[in-house]
Order: structure tokens, then C-alpha cells, then sequence
């Protein structure tokens, strides 16, 4: 099932948006924990559901993730996303 996430990162200095489109074998749910979405070797940090609805025009579910909290001290956004998340994830503008 194809399910479309979003992700608010924020850092030291703002916060930026990315996306990812990944495959579940089931309709996704609040509250529902995923791991392994970011580049950390530790991947110690889950990402929470937070809200999802179904786009009509793209097929498939979408997804807002709670916010990326993980504690990368002294970082900025996008040098989070640069380390962590690229290049599966896409950056919004």
C-alpha cells in the first residue's frame, strides 16, 4: 500500500519539511511507530503518526509524522536532513 509521509525537522536555527513515499502491507493509523526512516546507524528515534487521510488524486494514503525531536545538539535543519534523511527523503519548498 503506498502511503505517502511527511516530516517536520527542526534544528538550531528553523524547521524545514521533507517527504518520502515508502510501501506498508496495511492502511496506516495514529499512533502507529515506524523506525529505520532515517540514516542514523543507531536509528534509535521512532517516528509517530500523527495524522492520516487519503488523497484522491494521488492514490494512496498520507501520513503527517509528529516531529523529529531526536536530540542532534548544535545542528541545523537542513544539516539534519542533509546527515540523516537524504536522499530517500525529498525536501519541501
Amino acid at each position: 500500500m503506498k502511503v505517502e509521509l511527511g516530516l517536520r525537522v527542526k534544528g538550531t536555527d528553523e524547521f524545514v519539511w521533507i517527504k518520502r513515499t515508502i510501501d506498508l502491507p496495511f492502511a496506516p493509523w495514529v499512533g502507529l511507530d515506524i523506525t529505520g526512516l532515517s540514516n542514523e546507524s543507531s536509528d534509535m528515534c521512532e517516528h509517530t503518526v500523527e495524522a492520516v487521510w487519503w488523497s484522491v488524486a494521488d492514490e494512496c494514503f498520507c501520513v503527517r509524522l509528529e516531529a523529529d525531536d531526536c536530540d542532534r545538539t548544535g545542528r541545523t535543519s537542513q544539516e539534519i536532513v542533509d546527515a540523516d534523511y537524504l536522499p530517500e527523503w525529498d525536501q519541501e519548498s
